[in-house]
């Protein structure tokens, strides 16, 4: 049985956002750890929005914020942000427009109160300086937005494209990932270390900002009920996550 390096996505791969892993992931991933695999999540997420169930998976590393944040072995490998001039801008952009708005970064992970908290405790943003901890100005990498229809963001998109692409999801949600950074690029940096140059690589994730890496990876893997232009760019679709997709995924190319 060979070894492999495999990237996560979380949301829609390894469970739905704001619910519990399943018992039969955590018994998949067991098996997948006992050969001796490496894991890493691959995620849009801010690392301090992860519970702690996911965590308890074992993983070598994350990276996060849409490819900005990379950690390897509780080592920070890259850390992109955007520039604090335009953090004001689009933060008060985002604010006076009363937009659906979750604020992303390292140590961030806030909202307006426009935007819905999923029951979670999400904290509130009414103003730049609420984001600003000890006077310092708050370190961003993505914004979450959603929307009614999008003609609604429009604006925002415009101040927002100064620093980031918008990727939109669906007719209601989206996000931005700094210019030139993605899920992919992140990849290529922890492949590149000596540690897991030998390990062939594999993907499995199920929305347009896992398409990169798909494509990337020598084996993409698309969720059952990822989009087209998603399962376009990987090798094999899997089952969706209420039917254990990871683990069918891991077996059928011999990880577990």
């Amino acid at each position: 049985m060979s070894k492999g390096i495999v990237f996560f996505d979380i949301d829609g791969t390894l469970c739905r956002y704001a619910q519990r892993v399943d018992e039969a992931v955590k018994q998949s991933f067991r098996r997948f750890h006992e050969n001796g695999n490496v894991a890493f999540l691959c995620t849009g997420r801010s690392p301090i929005d992860i519970q702690p169930d996911i965590w308890e998976l074992g993983f070598d590393g994350m990276i996060g914020l849409m490819g900005a944040y990379i950690v390897v072995k509780n080592q920070v490998v890259q850390n992109v942000t955007i520039p604090r001039e335009l953090v004001k801008e689009s933060v008060d952009t985002l604010l006076s427009g009363k937009a659906q708005a979750y604020f992303l970064g390292r140590k961030i992970y806030a909202r307006t109160k426009y935007a819905q908290d999923f029951n979670i405790g999400v904290p509130v943003v009414h103003e730049y300086h609420d984001l600003c901890a000890e006077g310092e100005p708050p370190e961003l990498s993505s914004f979450d937005l959603d929307f009614d229809k999008v003609e609604d963001i429009e604006p925002f998109l415009e101040v927002l494209g100064k620093h980031s692409e918008f990727l939109q999801y669906d007719g209601h949600t989206g996000q931005t990932r700094v210019l030139g950074v993605n899920k992919s690029s992140a990849i290529e940096k922890v492949l590149s270390l000596p540690e897991y140059r030998s390990l062939k690589s594999y993907a499995i994730g199920d929305s347009q900002n896992d398409m990169e890496m798909l494509r990337f990876v020598d084996v993409g893997i698309a969720m059952g009920d990822a989009p087209k232009e998603v399962v376009s760019c990987a090798r094999w679709r899997t089952a969706v996550v209420e039917e254990n997709g990871v683990g069918k995924a891991l077996e059928r190319f011999g990880l577990i």
